[in-house]
């Protein structure tokens, strides 16, 4: 983990406790880096997984982590140190002291720890899940079909997996990126999206959910049908025509219509931009042309523009998109470089 975070805040957050500034805590460290928010993802899957639906762990590093907090907490208050180790272990490294029982945050570690390390032989089957990972690359869409029928359409540079458990145990897919579904109903099996530290349940339905990495909100639309949208404990029920996405606190936030044409005219390659940075359309064209941008270091990325960006060639969205900003652009291959006149 990158940061230091309150164990006990963890824990609150996990077991539904926590308060509304335990939770912005909790949203901001996992905002710091990838590795914190996929940290917290795998906690709350810990917690929450029904059985044989648990993700492999790394049981060596997750053992690590917890112990190497536990050493910089045990220097922190001083207490008396007792070794226990085992030669070449990671207890010989970090020497454990009996004296831990007293301190509140340790003991927050350790229910932490059981709770991955119970997890590991509670919830993983004997034999280990092939894990299928589908990615659409940069300059095209992808449409393919799950194994139980349902189609899905994915953008460019989005990326889904699901494991061999698919269609048999459960039909839980992980997103990153932006994804049109179109399920097949079952009743006996609900269709689970997982999306950052969102999920999307449904029986069958047609919905798009955008989830991009590094972007703090995960927005679902629905088309047609209902969905159930869970995140930190909350869940809201989307209908037809209607949308929801997590707020700064991580809620999802209350459905509201939707222009459903617009949300998903990415299947068609438009979309419009209104009052959107300028890096939010230059991260949309790398991935519908496969190119890189480069700039100088002044150069306007958080300005807001409007601009409908049509399927047509790159050099016409350039020219209109450098007119607004009032930049020259040039591309050499598949790198376009933004500059001033001066």
């Amino acid at each position: 983990m990158t940061e230091n975070i309150d164990i006990e805040i963890l824990t609150r957050y996990l077991d539904g406790s926590c308060s509304e500034e335990d939770l912005s805590r909790v949203n901001e460290w996992a905002a710091i880096s990838e590795e914190n928010s996929s940290e917290l993802a795998l906690m709350k899957k810990i917690w929450q997984a029904p059985e044989k639906e648990m993700p492999p762990v790394d049981t060596e590093k997750a053992l690590e982590s917890v112990l190497e907090k536990i050493h910089k907490t045990e220097k922190a208050v001083n207490v008396f140190r007792t070794g226990i180790s085992t030669p070449g272990s990671a207890y010989e490294k970090q020497n454990i002291p009996f004296a831990w029982i007293h301190s509140p945050w340790l003991r927050a570690a350790a229910v932490i720890t059981l709770m991955i390390l119970s997890a590991i032989y509670i919830f993983m089957p004997v034999d280990s899940l092939e894990t299928t990972v589908i990615t659409a690359g940069y300059g095209e869409i992808k449409e393919f079909l799950l194994p139980d029928g349902s189609e899905i359409t994915l953008d460019s540079g989005t990326e889904i997996s699901f494991n061999s458990a698919f269609g048999k145990e459960n039909r839980n897919v992980e997103l990153k990126g932006e994804a049109f579904f179109n399920v097949i109903h079952n009743e006996k099996s609900p269709f689970v999206v997982h999306a950052g530290l969102s999920s999307v349940k449904v029986l069958g339905t047609s919905f798009n959910v955008n989830a991009w990495e590094g972007k703090k909100n995960v927005e679902v639309v629905v088309e047609r049908g209902r969905v159930a949208f869970t995140a930190v404990d909350k869940t809201v029920t989307i209908n037809s025509g209607e949308m929801s996405l997590l707020n700064e606190l991580g809620f999802p936030s209350q459905p509201k219509p939707a222009d459903i044409k617009a949300k998903t005219s990415w299947l068609s390659r438009n979309m419009e931009f209104s009052g959107a940075p300028v890096e939010e359309v230059l991260f949309l064209l790398e991935r519908w042309y496969n190119v890189k941008f480069e700039s100088p270091e002044n150069f306007p990325a958080q300005k807001k523009v409007t601009i409908f960006i049509e399927n047509k060639p790159l050099d016409e969205i350039l020219d209109i998109l450098a007119l607004i900003i009032d930049y020259k652009w040039e591309r050499k291959g598949d790198v376009v470089i933004f500059r001033t006149d001066s």
